[in-house]
């Protein structure tokens, strides 16, 4: 506001300013550093949880191999996405054989008992493999309490290597998901064009 001579104030002339565009609302870029920052988040943890899914991998066709001798031909006389396909069965398995809402009883058992063996024998595998690399690590001089340590903290890893990516997996794409597709989704829906309705 400025004053006349008169005493009597007048607003300012207003003035076309050229300039950029406004910047978006900090709401806004708060929400978008959220997201940027999850995701790089979620891509950490999809890491980790990988390395722990090829590591038990390789522990349960390792002991296939050492256990079959025609599974350890057919290992090494093929690429590694026609052997692969064994730790993926495993997988799938452990993600949806679970009987989570099955209301048949002998089918919810047959189920039940499907996804304990497989676990069972993903734990195994992975505590075998895993033995191998704590044993001598374990620096105590009674042998047998050496033995048993190492076994423990093998199958304990073994336990968090098979349960623990499958359950990295389906949250991150879940939080993939809500993060980016649901709202980009969402908007594409909004701006379809909606069919008029005729009046009578």
């Amino acid at each position: 506001m400025r004053s006349d001579a008169d005493g009597r104030q007048r607003p300012r002339a207003r003035r076309d300013v050229i300039d950029d565009p406004p910047l978006p609302p900090p709401t806004a870029i708060r929400g978008l550093y959220r997201r940027i920052g999850t995701t790089i988040a979620l891509a950490g943890a999809a890491l980790i949880g990988g390395l722990m899914w090829y590591y038990g991998g390789i522990c349960s066709l390792d002991y296939l191999g050492d256990t079959f001798a025609v599974i350890a031909t057919f290992i090494r006389d093929t690429t590694w996405w026609q052997h692969w396909w064994i730790p993926l069965v495993i997988s799938a398995v452990e993600i949806f054989l679970w009987p989570r809402r099955e209301r048949r009883w002998a089918i919810f058992l047959l189920r039940l008992i499907l996804w304990l063996a497989v676990m069972a024998f993903d734990v195994f595998t992975t505590g075998r493999g895993l033995l191998a690399i704590i044993q001598p690590q374990i620096m105590i001089a009674d042998a047998t309490h050496a033995r048993w340590l190492s076994v423990g903290l093998s199958g304990s890893i073994g336990v968090a290597f098979a349960y623990l990516p499958e359950k990295i997996a389906r949250w991150v794409l879940s939080d993939l998901w809500n993060l980016w597709l649901a709202p980009l989704w969402r908007w594409l829906r909004r701006s379809r064009p909606q069919p008029e309705t005729q009046s009578v």
